[in-house]
């Protein structure tokens, strides 16, 4: 499984619950669980000069992606830091014609969608906690 984070900050609620001797929800390194995050941990920041860069988007990148694959490869996913994607369209393109072509499909659990209700995400997160998903947990949000 992979963990997209786009919001900032959520390695480190991962991080204080491993250390908290709580199940995971997520699979570890070990598993082949992946964290990608694009942002860093604060949403805003300032940088006035390049030592204050590389603190912000380096040095925390390369130490969650060593620690994650060296030391806590049994209660973390691996720590990625993707600073950007090339300028090339070729991979989205290529994406595209396989989605109208029919060969990408995505893989979601029957059990769902859950309802967006208090019964149904809770019954959907207790599918996703348990680790016996069949592809992607949904919730119904807006009934079209």
């Amino acid at each position: 499984d992979v963990i997209i984070d786009l919001a900032s900050g959520g390695w480190l609620k991962l991080l204080e619950k491993s250390k908290s001797g709580a199940k995971p929800i997520v699979k570890t390194a070990t598993e082949g669980g992946r964290y990608l995050t694009l942002c860093s941990d604060e949403p805003a920041f300032e940088a006035h000069s390049w030592w204050a860069i590389l603190k912000v988007f380096l040095f925390p990148a390369l130490w969650r992606a060593a620690y994650s694959r060296l030391t806590t490869r049994r209660r973390l996913p691996k720590y990625t830091y993707a600073i950007g994607l090339p300028s090339s369209r070729t991979n989205l393109d290529r994406i595209l014609r396989m989605l109208s072509k029919g060969q990408v499909s995505a893989c979601i659990d029957p059990r769902g969608p859950f309802d967006f209700d208090s019964e149904g995400v809770i019954e959907a997160f207790k599918l996703q906690e348990s680790r016996h998903v069949k592809g992607k947990v949904l919730i119904n949000v807006l009934d079209e």
